[in-house]
């Protein structure tokens, strides 16, 4: 039998398993078990144990019998096992592991016993001396894989011979001759009982043809053959033995659920279960979720063990599921253009409407708390926003258009601009974007460098509400496109954990600062969905502790202003229409109604700001756009050009030096993809880019000035 026709396979990490490995639900083929391995950075393993009518998966460990540094091996160990196919190095360097088939009719109990070894071994674990020993399974274990399996060519072999010659000579030599019999047969009933056989002649004929009844002396086999109640009632009494222990895991299991009776359950939009917990919204399959259970049975004296806490999670687990009370969880944000919802903390939330604000309980699943920390109560000091500008070092004709992006970030549900500092050294670029994490999201994870793949980023922003990327270059292709998705909050997916069939679909609308010297951003579709402000070299610093300290005890006034703001907005914005066609439209219209909540008239003044920015975008993008200049340089010398697009190519590459061949299009057709993304650059700049009728040679493509 080959080993990649099994169906048993599971991941493990640092030899602890993933999921319900004893399920035989959660089984994998080999195949499904590899993409998690690669895909997760974690192991495979085999699940021991029947596998068909004729034979079980067997395994021994051998531990402390080889030096991890020489590679030797016990002699007498060596010997015995040298007739093995499958025998392997363990994880740990220090023993051995054998997989085998041995015919169900020869099965025999897990057993471990202590052994001697010829090979002084010293290993220590956990500060104890750790001494050779021998366990063998046929059921209920896992089989790690080393590396050196091949499942597609190596085969599993019947070892039964073998298996029980060593077992027999290892187990035989550690049996205290004062064991009870009786008791021994029982304990391998239970086994077999446990192991899925529940016939009562079935087990009576395994019993007769396993090894144990083969090696009794003469005296108890005649026992067991001419007692004809003898088996009967050791069976009997093994299956009552189960049965009593099923109805106390069946009183401890209702028990605990009477524990959780008063408790919300429920699903998320990714169909997560979870249980309402002192507020907080718990993932049913956490393990936070197992430590309470166990804090509670103990305290009402309730004995409990791990398989009757996995029931409790896969009942309720279920129980959710068919209730289907689901509720969307947000992260720090939340409402709808009636009423915003503020998370403080895991207890309390900040309620926004058209009349005020008010603190509230979380008494509705609103929230998931990742990563975060409390936010301070907001309080009101007689305070105006002029504070702020102590803190920010900014352009007067730009501080309004960012105290409008700061109040707006605690709007729901909207795409927000990417708000983009750039500027020299010591102009606090990092202070400042650690200041409004502070007031918007607190976290954690203040600042970060950016992820180095897209899963990163999917993580990052399920876990925050505001994320903030701390001294960048410039962006590669890949992170703009990313950041741009954020903006927009177009969905992404990936594969469900450890299964193939399912997709968990990923939607995040974030709020994003970015900073870093120069403007990391330097492609149209992402400046077109971002704010840029400079800030100032600051002349007189202080510490940064003192900062800190001074803007904590401020921010309890700044959120009780915000809130306020925000409550006004409500009011006039059904009421509000703005005439501005802009990528932003949704956030211009709300920056509108904060900055006349703020002040009446102060409206127009902000979108003038914003226009103002989006022009210092069109020059961002020339500055720093090999084609741009390249085009505009070429159109200086003329006032019309017509041609094929690998025409254009050849002479704008000219224009281009070969450190700029860096930003520059890799081939005609991405520079008529790229020309398309710029035509709004060319027209702030007086050039007009049309895209005829294509020819044998490609794209015609006509460039002219008005």
């Amino acid at each position: 039998m080959k080993l990649i026709d099994l169906k048993r396979y599971v991941n493990q990490k640092n030899k602890i398993p993933f999921g319900k490995w004893n399920d035989e639900t959660n089984w994998m083929t080999y195949s499904t078990a590899l993409n998690n391995a690669q895909r997760n950075h974690c192991g495979i393993s085999l699940v021991l144990g029947k596998i068909n009518e004729e034979y079980t998966l067997a395994g021994i460990d051998i531990d402390t019998i080889r030096d991890k540094i020489s590679g030797r091996i016990d002699s007498n160990i060596e010997e015995d096992i040298k007739q093995f196919k499958h025998k392997h190095i363990s994880m740990s360097g220090y023993g051995i592991h054998i997989l085998c088939l041995i015919k169900n009719s020869a099965l025999v109990e897990n057993r471990k016993v202590n052994i001697k070894s010829n090979l002084n071994v010293n290993r220590i674990v956990d500060g104890k001396q750790k001494f050779p020993e021998i366990e063998f399974y046929t059921s209920g274990k896992l089989f790690a894989l080393p590396n050196d399996i091949n499942v597609f060519e190596d085969n599993i072999i019947d070892m039964t011979d073998e298996y029980l010659k060593i077992y027999n000579k290892y187990t035989n030599n550690n049996i205290n001759n004062n064991e009870d019999e009786s008791r021994k047969d029982f304990k391998f009933i239970i086994d077999l009982i446990n192991s899925g056989y529940t016939d009562k002649e079935e087990i009576k004929q395994l019993f007769l043809q396993s090894e144990l009844f083969k090696n009794k002396d003469i005296a108890h086999k005649k026992k067991v053959l001419e007692r004809d109640d003898y088996l009967e009632r050791t069976i009997n009494k093994a299956l009552e033995s189960i049965n009593e222990k099923e109805e106390k895991n069946y009183k401890q299991f209702h028990q605990i659920l009477d524990l959780l009776n008063d408790k919300t359950i429920f699903i998320d939009e990714r169909d997560n279960s979870y249980i309402v917990i002192d507020y907080q919204n718990i993932r049913i399959e956490s393990h936070k979720f197992e430590q309470y259970l166990t804090f509670e049975c103990f305290e009402n004296n309730i004995k409990v063990n791990p398989q009757i806490i996995n029931n409790i999670k896969s009942y309720l687990t279920y129980k959710a599921i068919k209730e289907n009370k689901k509720y969307k969880l947000n992260v720090r944000f939340a409402g709808n253009d009636n009423e915003f919802y503020y998370q403080l903390s895991e207890e309390n939330i900040v309620k926004i409407d058209k009349y005020d604000y008010s603190i509230i309980k979380n008494n509705t699943p609103l929230f998931k708390w990742v990563n975060m920390k409390e936010q301070v109560l907001p309080k009101e000091n007689g305070t105006d926003f002029k504070k702020i500008w102590e803190y920010f070092n900014i352009d007067d004709n730009q501080k309004l258009l960012f105290l409008v992006y700061i109040i707006s970030l605690f709007i729901p549900n909207i795409p927000k601009p990417i708000l983009i500092f750039s500027a020299e050294r010591g102009a606090g670029k990092t202070t400042s974007t650690k200041l409004i994490k502070s007031l918007v999201d607190p976290s954690l994870l203040e600042i970060t460098s950016f992820p180095r793949d897209l899963s990163s980023f999917s993580q990052m922003l399920d876990r925050s509400a505001l994320i903030c990327f701390d001294n960048l270059g410039k962006l590669q292709l890949w992170q703009s496109d990313a950041l741009c998705r954020a903006y927009s909050g177009e969905a992404t997916s990936k594969r469900k954990l450890y299964t193939d069939e399912e997709d968990v679909v990923f939607q995040y609308k974030r709020a994003i600062i970015l900073n870093g010297i120069n403007c990391p951003a330097t492609r149209e579709d992402i400046l077109d969905r971002s704010i840029l402000i400079n800030l100032k070299r600051i002349k007189n610093y202080k510490e940064e502790r003192v900062i800190y300290n001074e803007w904590n005890a401020l921010k309890p006034e700044l959120l009780h202003l915000i809130f306020k703001t925000l409550a006004k907005a409500l009011q006039i914005y059904d009421n509000t229409k703005i005439n501005i066609s802009a990528r932003t439209a949704d956030w211009l219209k709300w920056g509108y109604c904060i900055a006349e909540s703020i002040k009446d008239g102060l409206g127009n003044e902000f979108l003038e700001c914003y226009k103002e920015n989006v022009n210092n975008q069109n020059d961002q993008v020339i500055e720093n756009n090999v084609l741009v200049q390249a085009v505009i340089e070429f159109m200086d010398k003329q006032n019309n050009w017509q041609g094929s697009a690998t025409d254009l190519y050849n002479i704008l590459r000219a224009y281009v030096s070969d450190y700029g061949i860096v930003g520059f299009p890799k081939s005609s057709s991405w520079l008529t993809r790229d020309l398309k993304s710029l035509l709004s650059i060319f027209e702030s700049q007086n050039i007009r880019i049309e895209f005829l009728k294509a020819t044998n040679k490609g794209s015609n493509i006509r460039l002219s000035k008005y």
